[in-house]
């Protein structure tokens, strides 16, 4: 018999920051990474670039080496930044040093970036990893042609798609990145997202209070693991708040809003991006593409980016869940999921 708040054991593995201890699936992923960091770790350049469409385990995978790299030896470091909230450059860096431990005496005000740069190359005496998540969130793309001039360092970049970021860097960086090794996340299958989902279960929820066809049907409808924990954590909150199993009332509910929470703030966003969710946002129900554009075009006269940009732009903002788009080509529609309350800063 269940009570009131016995169905969730563990509220922690539906946190996107929970690292599980084995990551199923990406057994050929995790090889090649751990291979090409190798010779970053023998003193050789490297640049590794991991790249694939959200949801397929990136962030988690390397997250998973790294915590292994950090606690299992003392000949090397390694840093996690996420630059979609620390896209500034003195935030990147600091975050830097906060993971190297060296993070006193910094001050937003006085402490100047030449500052924060040699900072981390004093702390450097041994191999070091930096992971740049979101690395085309960046605001200032030099700082990797200068964070990989540090001797030591090993970069890894994140993304959904490398262009994002390859596009808009200068000869002088692009070369750098010439040589990396270039790592792609594919797409989970619905066996695959399955087991995942059964993992989340076995590490916090009641082993009676879901049953693996439920689970299934979860992972049926499910396009990315991010989107079925989601749906995973919908569910099993709903009977966890009454007491009581799961129902397929419970999973259908939860697959209705699965991923439609944003996964950041508005407050990372650019200029442009903000200005087009806004527009969105603003619209009663729904957008039509051609609107859309109109109006965008109407508040930046001359500096109005591309089309085709603004196209980017457009699906980066679906991919987090701040819009929802419908239709194809001229009969595209954009709808926001964003609260009606919400204030877009």
């Amino acid at each position: 018999m269940l009570t009131k708040g016995e169905v969730i054991t563990d509220k922690m593995v539906f946190d996107e920051g929970w690292v599980p201890e084995d990551i199923k699936h990406r057994r050929s992923e995790l090889s090649m990474f751990s291979t090409a960091l190798k010779s970053g770790l023998e003193g050789f350049d490297c640049i590794i670039t991991v790249y694939g469409p959200p949801g397929v385990g990136k962030t988690l995978s390397i997250k998973h080496v790294l915590e292994q790299l950090d606690t299992g030896t003392d000949d090397a470091d390694a840093v996690y930044v996420n630059c979609w909230i620390n896209n500034k450059p003195f935030d990147t860096l600091e975050r830097i040093l906060d993971g190297l431990d060296t993070t006193v005496d910094i001050h937003r005000q006085s402490t100047a970036q030449s500052t924060l740069y040699q900072r981390i190359t004093d702390a450097i005496d041994r191999p070091c990893v930096i992971a740049l998540d979101e690395v085309d969130r960046l605001k200032d793309k030099d700082l990797l042609y200068k964070l990989h001039a540090i001797d030591g360092v090993s970069i890894v970049t994140i993304s959904n798609r490398p262009q994002d970021l390859f596009s808009r860097l200068d000869d002088r960086i692009t070369s750098r990145f010439q040589g990396s090794t270039n790592i792609h996340f594919g797409e989970y299958s619905t066996g695959a997202l399955t087991e995942i989902l059964r993992d989340r279960v076995k590490a916090g929820v009641r082993d009676d209070a879901i049953t693996r066809k439920q689970i299934e049907q979860i992972a049926a409808v499910c396009d990315d693991a991010r989107t079925a924990i989601d749906a995973l954590h919908k569910t099993v909150e709903r009977a966890d708040r009454d007491g009581r199993s799961v129902t397929d009332e419970d999973v259908q509910v939860a697959i209705e809003t699965a991923g439609t929470t944003p996964r950041y703030s508005t407050e990372g966003l650019t200029e442009h991006e903000r200005s087009l969710l806004v527009l969105i946002h603003a619209a009663d129900t729904e957008i039509s593409s051609s609107d859309l554009h109109e109006q965008y075009e109407h508040r930046w006269g001359d500096d109005a980016l591309t089309k085709r940009q603004r196209r980017n732009i457009l699906v980066k903002l679906q991919e987090y869940n701040y819009l929802e788009k419908t239709g194809n080509t001229r009969w595209t529609k954009y709808r926001s999921l964003l609260p009606e309350d919400e204030t877009i800063v």
